[in-house]
């Protein structure tokens, strides 16, 4: 009996099942030779150049898949094992399947065509591509802070023992005397999925050994509440303070007092921003104080400042459009009001309204050059009759750059118009340029350098003073909790005024606690 009789008897014993004829088998034959050829053909396709050929075929309209989803191989594995003939069970198991692949694949062609993913890299290839730019950015030294339920607290200590070649600034250099700098943090951040709250607290005190004449006192206090009222409409809630000291024989305090005074500046705001679509509208109002305690003269007698003393009032709305994410010009209109308690010692009344228009940028390219970059001009003018306006440019700038995971660069810049008690001077314009560098030399060791200059101009005709400031420092992190600082500072400033000017070089060794 031949061998299609036989395959003829064995499908006529299976129930439901029609004994195929001998044209009928060599059909299939020919058919499942045709098949296996193709499917040996694809397989070679699939194995040597799978990418490139869906990536060719998905220009001609077909759909990329996930990577999950790429199974050819498997598909054409399972064809070609398929037996010549299957059991009706089978038939209906594979039409379903084929039937529900379908079913898949028209789907998929009606959503919009996307671009095909990067396949896995082999194990080796994984293994020779850099770490993650994440992981990079992670400090593994970076203080956790506490928990407060939905806040988290940090807190900062740092204690400085240093040495200062001229503490009083004096134009002839002094005795040098060593001094104790006592700094202080604390830092109060929100964790919630909506609003953000953030408060920074910090204070020092630099105590001379031999002159307490020389103490400084300084602090700073920043609070802001962030509002979501929607999503593209944000109010915010600010306030700041500072505390400073001012030298005796610098620019603006009067040359009869002997003594460092304390100059008191806070102010509030509130601040609205919408930004519908690509627009960016803000709007914000200030209002400022800023207080300066009295001088001590030569003689002991108290010599008061209050005619320094002034209430600032200031809104200011601003519009750009973001052209694309990492560029955003804008177009900013301010009007300020400064009210001064008390007329001049020379009887002059310094309160003036102002008007500063000024349009910038924000920039964010590819995340490694950040910041704001502007410029504009300010016109004030002066409550006395007689008194002339002042005019004059006015520009800022702050820039970030980070060059390598490792190394970072912050560039700022700025020129504006200050009123000034200096006789025969209307105003101080003041401009100024700084850069910071940090480099990571080892994973602990992190390398510090700054330097910047400023130039001040005292009226038409008056003085003006040139100051430079730099410095080089060192930190190395022992854990999270603990960082050795050493540092060396300079500052040299020159005026036209022979009596002023001074140099003056500072060395610190600290201990920064930090939790």
């Amino acid at each position: 009996m031949s061998g299609h009789a036989c395959r003829a008897k064995t499908v006529t014993a299976m129930p439901g099942a029609s004994a195929p004829g001998p044209v009928a088998s060599r059909a299939r034959s020919r058919f499942g030779a045709l098949l296996a050829g193709g499917a040996l053909i694809a397989l070679v396709i699939a194995t040597g150049g799978t990418g490139t050929a869906l990536a060719q075929q998905g220009t001609a309209g077909l759909p990329a898949a996930a990577p999950a989803e790429l199974r050819l191989r498997g598909a054409i594995a399972s064809q070609e094992a398929e037996p010549a003939a299957a059991s009706p069970t089978r038939a209906r198991t594979q039409e379903s399947t084929r039937d529900e692949t379908g079913t898949r694949t028209r789907a998929r062609v009606r959503e919009p065509v996307s671009i095909l993913p990067d396949l896995p890299p082999e194990p080796a290839e994984a293994a020779a591509q850099p770490p993650a730019a994440d992981a990079l950015e992670d400090d593994p030294f970076a203080p956790q802070g506490i928990r407060l339920g939905a806040l988290r607290l940090f807190t900062d200590l740092t204690q400085f023992l240093g040495y200062d070649t001229n503490p009083g600034r004096n134009r002839a250099a002094g005795t040098g005397d060593a001094f104790s700098r006592t700094q202080g943090a604390i830092r109060l951040e929100s964790d919630w999925a909506r609003h953000e709250l953030s408060l920074d607290l910090r204070g020092g005190f630099d105590a001379y050994r031999r002159d307490s004449a020389n103490d400084r006192p300084s602090g700073d206090a920043n609070a802001a509440l962030r509002l979501d009222a929607t999503t593209d409409t944000r109010i915010t809630l600010g306030a700041r303070g500072n505390l400073d000291t001012e030298r005796p024989g610098g620019r603006e305090i009067a040359d009869t007092i002997t003594n460092r005074t304390t100059i008191i500046d806070y102010d509030g705001s509130i601040a609205l921003d919408h930004e519908p679509g690509r627009v960016r509208l803000g709007l914000r109002g200030t209002v400022g104080r800023t207080e300066h305690a009295s001088g001590r003269g030569a003689d002991g007698r108290q010599i008061s400042q209050r005619e320094r003393d002034l209430t600032r009032y200031e809104i200011a709305a601003r519009a750009g459009y973001e052209i694309s994410p990492g560029f955003i010009p804008f177009a900013e209109i301010a009007l300020d009001r400064r009210r001064y308690d008390r007329a001049g010692t020379d009887g002059t009344r310094r309160s003036s309204t102002g008007l500063t228009g000024r349009a910038g940028a924000r920039l964010e390219l590819t995340r490694l050059l950040t910041g704001e970059i502007s410029g504009g001009y300010q016109q004030r003018r002066y409550d006395a009759a007689g008194r002339r306006e002042l005019t004059g440019f006015v520009a800022d700038a702050a820039l970030e750059w980070e060059i390598a995971p490792i190394t970072r660069v912050r560039v700022n810049g700025f020129s504006r118009l200050d009123e000034t008690t200096r006789a025969g001077a209307r105003a101080t314009r003041t401009m100024g340029i700084g850069f910071d560098i940090e480099h990571a030399l080892r994973h602990r060791l992190l390398a510090r350098a700054s330097y910047a200059h400023e130039i001040a101009r005292l009226g038409a005709g008056g003085p003006t003073e040139r100051t430079d400031r730099a410095g080089i420092g060192l930190d190395y992190t022992l854990n999270r909790h603990g960082v050795i600082s050493l540092d060396y500072r300079w500052e040299g400033q020159r005026s036209t005024e022979p009596a002023r000017g001074h140099d003056a070089s500072l060395y610190l060794l600290g201990m920064r606690l930090r939790y």
